[in-house]
């Protein structure tokens, strides 16, 4: 009884923790005279409606269309994005290198590319360095920017900020320590 009770808040966070839906994050430092752009997350692309065909234009990009890494050939998703900011960058950067899952998203329109074998739900990540850069000469600001997908997922693109974790686990520490506090006051009680 008394192991129930000390792992029942870590239950219901951790319950309440995967109830979040599917989301992407790019984020873009600067290191030194380079830029660096990393996307993680996952996304569910069953409702999304897919493009016949797929594309072998390999590379990674900043540039007026788009935003992403592009390792493998992709297939092109109808995403019916809302929100975030349309920008013009300035100008377009090209790769050093690339490395992982391929990720991109039309910042101004309503698709995203996908690796031709990405399966709905799986991980997603990558990197990619641009030389000679800086966060000053990209084009939009600092900040964080949030784009909605039509089946409620999220892509959020990070301009020079660190980061932020998961709310999730906040709750999590948050659980554990009222669950360590509540377990040794019952014992020196």
């Amino acid at each position: 009884m008394m192991i129930s009770r000390f792992f029942a808040p870590l239950l219901a966070a951790a319950t309440f923790a995967s109830a979040a839906p599917a989301s992407v994050v790019v984020n873009i430092t600067e290191d030194g005279s380079d830029l660096v752009m990393q996307v993680t997350g996952s996304l569910n692309t069953d409702s999304l409606l897919k493009y016949f065909g797929s594309f072998s234009n390999y590379g990674s990009s900043f540039s007026t269309d788009y935003f992403g890494i592009r390792t493998q050939s992709y297939n092109f998703y109808d995403a019916d994005l809302s929100g975030g900011v349309s920008y013009t960058l300035s100008p377009t950067r090209n790769t050093l290198f690339n490395t992982g899952d391929t990720f991109w998203f039309n910042h101004d329109g309503e698709t995203i590319g996908l690796a031709t074998t990405y399966v709905s739900g799986s991980a997603i990540s990558s990197s990619a360095r641009f030389t000679s850069g800086s966060l000053a000469t990209l084009g939009p600001d600092l900040g964080s920017y949030v784009w909605t997908l039509g089946n409620g997922e999220t892509i959020t693109l990070n301009v020079g900020i660190s980061p932020v974790p998961l709310p999730a686990g906040g709750l999590l520490l948050a659980g554990a320590l009222a669950a360590l506090g509540l377990r040794k006051r019952r014992k020196t009680a």
